[in-house]
């Protein structure tokens, strides 16, 4: 259902340290978690007024791996 909404999943980042870090809206970065695991993929970066900036957030539900859910697949 999520993709009826939304076709592409976006980062939100404080547009002040999006910024900093050279980032533009319609960016895409990847993503590395505290242990150093890369997400399969990227995702698009969206600067807003709405976050801290030290915290990223994006919805849930995008990037699943089974290959039969041909929809929600690598799309953030």
């Amino acid at each position: 259902m999520l993709t009826d909404l939304q076709k592409e999943n976006a980062l939100w980042i404080n547009a002040k340290k999006g910024r900093e870090l050279g980032l533009e809206n319609g960016d895409y970065v990847s993503l590395v978690n505290q242990d150093g695991i890369a997400a399969p993929g990227r995702i698009k970066v969206k600067l807003t007024q709405r976050m801290r900036d030290d915290a990223v957030y994006m919805y849930h539900g995008f990037g699943v791996h089974a290959k039969g859910m041909t929809r929600p697949i690598i799309r953030g």
